[in-house]
């Protein structure tokens, strides 16, 4: 399945992470990725991991995903002055209750501070 998350909410490092939201076409619900723990100082490659720094939290309708105990191997493509771009593959996810598994992709890319 692959969803196109069109409606941002921020692009911030810190606490408050990168948030993308559910798409604005009532038709097509679509999941929300939020990462948290985000340092726009770092560069390379990085482990996403729930409950940690870099952490994910990928929401659904009906269920909370998140990574699974090895992680999410990421690499930050682009941390300039004003853009942010990350991109992850085949990332080991979970819902919240371990009883349905899978594997997740993405590429986000936004405008610093916004």
């Amino acid at each position: 399945m692959r969803h196109t998350l069109t409606s941002r909410l921020f692009c911030r490092d810190g606490s408050t992470g990168v948030g993308f939201q559910r798409s604005d076409d009532p038709n097509n619900r679509l999941p929300t990725l939020f990462l948290h723990s985000v340092d726009f100082a770092a560069a390379g490659d990085i482990l996403i991991m729930t409950n940690a720094a870099w952490h994910l939290d990928m929401d659904e309708v009906g269920a909370v995903w998140g990574t699974t105990q090895n992680g999410c191997p990421a690499r930050i493509v682009e941390s300039s002055p004003t853009r942010f771009e990350l991109s992850a593959f085949d990332c080991d996810i979970k819902n919240q209750f371990g009883l349905q598994t899978g594997t997740a992709s993405f590429r986000l890319r936004c405008t610093k501070g916004t």
